[in-house]
């Protein structure tokens, strides 16, 4: 899932200046929109509307639009330059398909079965492999192979 890009110094741009805390929050929840659903700046009208219970964001959408922060298109509204500051829904995708080619684990891999390398065996064994066709028997006694509980605290 992309991350939305917000300035840390965007409350400081001649732009936002004028602009309440209602306005910032619809901008920040209307670029989180975005970027959850891959819309490139688009906000549709019916997402507008159910951003936060106050059911003001039309209003709130049109001052954002007389700042030049927003333009009207059909059906919703644009984010002026979102895609300067965050991917678009082609990039996303394309990294989201490199990914899944990365995590993909290759036919002729040089792996066992079990999905470790030999290399890779960091847990000590309590005594050496049996040979074939032979009981186990330890050699040593592990922490594992106490059948009785030690007593806590005395000697």
């Amino acid at each position: 899932m992309p991350y939305a890009r917000i300035d840390d110094r965007w409350d400081e741009h001649p732009k936002f200046v004028d602009l309440d805390l209602a306005a910032f929050g619809l901008m920040a929840c209307a670029i989180v929109y975005s970027n959850r659903q891959l819309t490139d700046g688009f906000i549709p009208d019916k997402a507008v509307r159910s951003f936060g219970a106050c059911g003001k964001g039309p209003k709130i959408a049109e001052r954002l639009v007389a700042a030049g922060i927003w333009i009207r298109v059909d059906a919703g509204y644009e984010i002026v330059g979102f895609l300067d500051h965050n991917f678009s829904r082609a990039e996303v995708e394309a990294k989201r398909a490199s990914d899944r080619n990365r995590k993909r684990p290759a036919k002729d891999s040089a792996r066992n079965p079990d999905g470790r390398g030999d290399e890779s065996d960091r847990i000590p064994r309590p005594y050496p492999p049996p040979p074939p066709n032979q009981d186990p028997k330890p050699t040593a006694a592990t922490p594992f192979q106490d059948s009785q509980p030690r007593a806590r605290g005395g000697s």
